[in-house]
């Protein structure tokens, strides 16, 4: 129970860093490893006026590699793929409203693909770490974090710092990452084209 607790704080710790220092639209003059990883890890759509599609990966790079539980919250991260996704409509006042996803799933580069796995089949760190951002995004992001969902995928054979690639699909959209993924000491792989 400690350990779940503490990998849920380290957890906190990324997602609050992850929010706050991207809430200047900016080049960074001194990139770490786990700023690229963050900035890749991230994917904006601008899918027309007035919509918008968030997704973010929580990749194992993210968690600060100096946090005395980094290697334990990493390979949760490597073992369960955690993806935030928020789709958003915003009127001409400024007002957001928020979809469901329904039907996200993701593709690995072997063509096989995965559904988000359930609620009750997550061990509790897991379950803890989703608590935990779910909170942070709430309260950190208001209304857009609220509007954000979590969904947890078998992490198995899609590793962020080796070569390969996968692929999230939603809402007639497949939105690639190819791995590995900029953060890792490699050379990164060129863009999944889908």
């Amino acid at each position: 129970m400690r350990g779940t607790r503490v990998v849920t704080g380290a957890v906190l710790v990324l997602t609050l860093a992850s929010v706050f220092s991207d809430a200047v639209d900016a080049r960074q003059w001194r990139m770490t490893p786990a700023a690229q990883a963050r900035d890749y890890t991230q994917i904006v759509d601008h899918r027309s006026k007035g919509e918008l599609v968030m997704i973010w990966w929580v990749a194992p790079e993210l968690v600060d590699a100096h946090s005395p539980v980094s290697e334990q919250a990493r390979s949760i991260l490597r073992e369960y793929m955690v993806v935030a996704l928020a789709h958003a409509r915003i009127s001409p006042t400024g007002r957001f409203t928020y979809e469901r996803p329904a039907g996200v799933l993701i593709q690995t580069g072997d063509g096989k693909a995965r559904q988000p796995l359930r609620d009750g089949a997550l061990p509790p760190a897991v379950t803890g770490i989703i608590a935990t951002l779910q909170a942070t995004f709430s309260q950190a992001l208001g209304a857009f974090g609220q509007g954000t969902e979590w969904y947890v995928f078998e992490g198995k054979g899609i590793e962020s710092c080796q070569r390969g690639a996968f692929w999230i699909y939603y809402a007639g959209e497949q939105y690639g990452y190819a791995t590995p993924i900029p953060g890792c000491g490699q050379p990164t792989a060129a863009s999944p084209q889908g």
